[in-house]
């Protein structure tokens, strides 16, 4: 709470919300530039999709000059604004301290769900110390600083791909919800379909689609923006995509397999990015199709660790959304252990392992290349061609780790016996 607050506090200070280019994310800046001030735009029939510099025909500032804000509001569904837009009432710095609060809560309850998805009832002990741990990870600290909302997407994750048989309608709100970012919606949508889950899809795309049309008319028509529809949204995603943390070459938070594979071949071409993203829905796919054709619970609860691995795999993912990987980790870990008959012990320590490394992963972190400065540890001791090698392979270990435990995962499902007898899989 007193990192969260001063945090907020540090945007107050300098009198300026929009701070400086090294707080960036920190100090609730997402919060600032996703939930904060695009909300106060809507409000004034000011369209916070339009990223544009230049001022209005009639000469009065767009978006980006009319709110102090840093980064553009990228092409999130207003469902996001109508979730989270009440915390733009008050002030920025009330606001933005009441947003830490939500979040801490929403961790507590994130703890609490994944006590029960993984088997394991909960207790305030346990709910308390794996909040406390989710915490101290790299996903939870830059969650907390930023004022992200990857807490609420990951709940609805692992709530959609958990509950898809038992309940399809809390399982289609849970993907409505995680509509508002559709790099989770969209690949979590495809792999439910693979899972058979119809019901689920159609519900949680059918209701996401139609906020998230009904809301974009909405803003742009009150702004006077329906003319300009599509150029506004080509040019944010042109904007969004040259941010140094989107890019692949460039990026050294994100944790996706395709963000890894640009990084490690060099080329950042929207081909790659469309195979590497069918590359992992095939691999992902074919293992949940024949898990969901099964009638064991062991089969179910691996389906679901595929769709929250891959889901957070395929597509663009920074590390605070590496939050929604603790579903899979509390799936492997509390399920009691007669569940686990056909699935090797050392099978799934390794996939925690991998699992559990992408959380304390500090390799690429600012935080650890100011402590190699500090040390004296410079990397113009060595060649210039080695540092940047090993600096791609540093910033493609999420995504290496990710790919891996897809491999494994899919390996485990090809050797998996046609008629579910136990028989345990071996490394």
């Amino acid at each position: 709470m007193l990192g969260g607050w001063r945090m907020s506090a540090k945007l107050v200070d300098i009198n300026d919300p929009v701070g400086s280019h090294d707080v960036g994310r920190n100090a609730m800046g997402d919060f600032r530039d996703v939930v904060y001030f695009p909300t106060k735009a809507v409000a004034a029939n000011v369209n916070p999709y339009d990223s544009r510099l230049a001022p209005l025909p009639d000469g009065s500032p767009r978006y980006r000059q009319r709110y102090s804000v840093l980064n553009l509001f990228p092409l999130y569904s207003p469902l996001v604004l109508i979730l989270f837009g009440g915390f733009a009432l008050p002030d920025f710095h009330t606001a933005a301290c009441f947003f830490f609060v939500a979040n801490v809560g929403l961790l507590v309850g994130y703890a609490w769900m994944l006590c029960r998805v993984g088997g394991r009832e909960p207790s305030l002990e346990i709910v308390l110390w794996l909040a406390a741990l989710m915490l101290v990870t790299q996903a939870g600290r830059a969650c907390m600083l930023g004022g992200e909302t990857s807490i609420a997407l990951a709940i609805g994750t692992v709530a959609a791909a958990s509950w898809s048989r038992q309940n399809s309608t809390v399982a289609g709100l849970a993907l409505a919800l995680t509509s508002f970012k559709p790099t989770f919606g969209l690949p979590l949508g495809c792999l439910l379909l693979m899972k058979r889950t119809w019901g689920t899809v159609a519900l949680g795309w059918g209701l996401g689609f139609v906020i998230g049309v009904v809301g974009l008319l909405l803003i742009f028509g009150r702004a006077g923006d329906l003319d300009e529809f599509i150029p506004i949204l080509r040019h944010n995603q042109g904007v969004a995509d040259a941010d140094p943390d989107v890019d692949p070459l460039r990026s050294a938070t994100r944790i996706d397999s395709a963000g890894a594979i640009a990084r490690l071949t060099g080329i950042d071409h929207p081909l790659l990015g469309l195979g590497s993203f069918l590359g992992v829905m095939t691999i992902a796919g074919g293992a949940i199709w024949k898990w969901s054709g099964s009638k064991t619970e062991e089969a179910e609860r691996l389906a679901q660790v595929v769709v929250i691995v891959a889901t957070t795999a395929a597509i663009y993912h920074l590390i605070y959304d590496g939050l929604v990987l603790w579903g899979a980790l509390a799936i492997l870990v509390f399920g009691p252990p007669k569940l686990w008959k056909s699935t090797s012990p050392r099978l799934r320590y390794l996939i925690c392992c991998l699992l559990l490394s992408i959380q304390f992963n500090i390799l690429p972190s600012d935080v650890f290349q100011n402590f190699l400065v500090t040390a004296g540890i410079s990397s113009e001791r060595f060649p210039a061609w080695l540092t940047s090698r090993m600096w791609s392979l540093v910033c493609s270990l999420n995504g290496l780790c990710l790919l891996t435990v897809l491999l494994i995962l899919a390996w485990l499902a090809w050797k998996w016996p046609a008629d579910d007898s136990p028989t345990t899989a071996a490394l």
